[in-house]
């Protein structure tokens, strides 16, 4: 019967570490080595025990594996159970180049650049293991591992890539980095054929490696691991690679640590620069601007009552150049009396309000000259939470200058234009008045000569005298239409008349009259 039971037992671990179900398997194990321990069959409940404790461990269920270390611990002291080849069991190996390590440690030591110390560390741990790949494991304080370098050997020597990457079952065998995690001991496999608890791995299955997991402290605290491997020597990795690599590993974690603090300040140092840069190129750039616009900016902290200003601030007001603080009570000194009161019933109610504040006023500089300002502040808040202000003055001098200078030229303008208007209009009426003037002049000198013809031809001097008087009438009526003009009242509106030419008979009287005179 316990044969039986004992082959469906092996039949359960060999089924489910077919299929991959570690938590099975390592059960099924477990299960197994209870049973032939309660049989009398202590070499196979050995096997079985470490067969659990190494599927344990590759479910990730440490928990279960130091309970089991902890209830059979004649399985880490056997010679079976020598996987578990930590740093303890190589202290006492010599070092036979130890002035190579020893130059080798002071490399690292000397090296301050994060990348390229990466690199001298893995190319040294390489060439010296005689590994064929490593990975540089970087361990969080939550015990979190992360790949932060990858070497490898190639015809041209040690190549190395620097990467930040989370370790898969793909990279290295999971369950032997979980061990040193956990135990903070080194591991060494040798030939893929020989049980130990890491047999089982699935890396180590597919790629048949040796390999070599040594953890790297920093003031007793885990900070990172070193992974070799080769794929082709099954015992490389002796007792004195592991003190090599322990002893270049505990300087490596010191000077990683180092080289990660100098690249963040580094970091920190270029990005201070770069904002500093940034600060002077806008503190340039807005000192240009309000030069240009006669516009000066100030920050008000309530609760100090001081005014932070600009250099054109201090400039509008014929402030000292290197004065950049004034109180609001002095502010207001510069103000014009006639403004005073204006300005400071403003300032009081916008800032008991909270609200924003706008005016112009004018301000006497130190200079005794006057300048027209605008001034506009917003709060930094809302209500009762308003403890700042910022703003701008701006200097409209100039501005307020070229409206009184528009103004002037506009009255000049409108005085020309006027001007202008009556020669215009005087010249119109010269024209209009003149017409029958120069028809009256005509008859008249036309009638004595008719008066003076022997005998007088008095008929026609009844038609000179008629004419005379028709265009003395049209005078008069052009002046009394031109004085209507500048009378006060409504306008008549009349039916539209084209203008009516000269008499015929006026240009045939002055042939006559000159027909006469020859």
């Amino acid at each position: 019967m316990n044969s039986i039971a004992l082959e469906q037992y092996e039949k359960a671990v060999r089924l489910s570490r077919e299929g991959g179900f570690n938590p099975i398997n390592a059960l099924a194990h477990e299960l197994a080595g209870r049973f032939a321990l309660a049989c009398g069959y202590p070499t196979a409940s050995d096997a079985h025990f470490r067969g659990s404790i190494a599927a344990w461990g590759r479910a990730g269920a440490q928990a279960k594996v130091r309970q089991l270390e902890q209830d059979f611990p004649h399985l880490l002291a056997s010679g079976q159970a020598s996987a578990y080849d930590t740093v303890a069991f190589a202290q006492n190996e010599t070092i036979r180049d130890l002035q190579s390590v020893i130059k080798a440690s002071r490399a690292l030591s000397e090296e301050i650049n994060l990348e390229r110390l990466i690199e001298n560390l893995m190319t040294i741990l390489l060439e010296r293991a005689g590994a064929q790949r490593g990975l540089l494991l970087r361990v969080s304080e939550s015990l979190i591992p992360e790949i932060e370098a990858s070497a490898w050997t190639s015809t041209e020597g040690v190549r190395v890539r620097i990467l930040k990457d989370v370790p898969t079952a793909t990279d290295l065998p999971l369950s032997v980095l979980a061990a040193v995690i956990r135990t903070g001991q080194e591991i060494r496999t040798g030939r893929p054929e020989e049980f130990h608890p890491f047999s089982q791995d699935p890396y180590l299955v597919t790629s048949g490696a040796a390999v070599m997991c040594v953890p790297m402290f920093k003031q007793a605290r885990l900070v990172g691991v070193l992974y070799l491997e080769n794929r082709l020597m099954p015992e490389v990795f002796t007792a004195e690679h592991s003190r090599v690599v322990s002893l270049l590993g505990a300087q490596a974690a010191v000077s990683l640590e180092t080289a990660r603090l100098y690249a963040e300040l580094l970091a920190e140092n270029i990005q201070r620069r770069r904002v500093e840069k940034e600060l002077r190129s806008s503190q340039t750039s807005l000192m240009l601007g309000e030069q240009i616009s006669h516009t000066g900016s100030w920050r008000w902290e309530l609760e100090q009552d001081l005014m932070f200003v600009s250099e054109e601030y201090a400039r509008i007001l014929g402030l000292p150049e290197r004065q950049k603080m004034i109180s609001m009570a002095e502010f207001l000194t510069f103000v014009h009396e006639d403004d005073y009161a204006r300005i400071s019933a403003i300032v009081t109610e916008s800032v008991r309000d909270g609200l924003s504040m706008r005016a112009e006023f004018r301000v006497k500089r130190t200079d005794g000259s006057t300048r027209y300002i605008l001034g506009i502040g917003d709060p930094v808040g809302v209500g009762s939470e308003v403890n700042e202000y910022y703003g701008i003055i701006t200097d409209i001098t100039s501005q307020r200058a070229a409206e009184d200078a528009m103004r002037v030229a506009q009255a000049d303008l409108a005085r020309v234009s006027r001007a202008t208007t009556v020669g215009q209009l005087t010249s119109s009426i010269a024209h209009e008045i003149n017409q029958p003037l120069m028809s009256i002049v005509s008859n008249a000198g036309a009638s004595l000569r008719w008066l003076n013809r022997e005998p007088a031809r008095l008929d026609k001097v009844r038609e000179g005298l008629e004419e005379i008087a028709a265009e003395g009438a049209r005078a008069g009526e052009i002046i009394r239409s031109i004085q209507s003009l500048t009378r006060k009242q409504d306008p008549t509106f009349l039916a539209h008349r084209h203008a009516l030419p000269d008499p015929p008979y006026h240009h045939a009287l002055a042939q006559r009259a000159g027909a006469e005179t020859h």
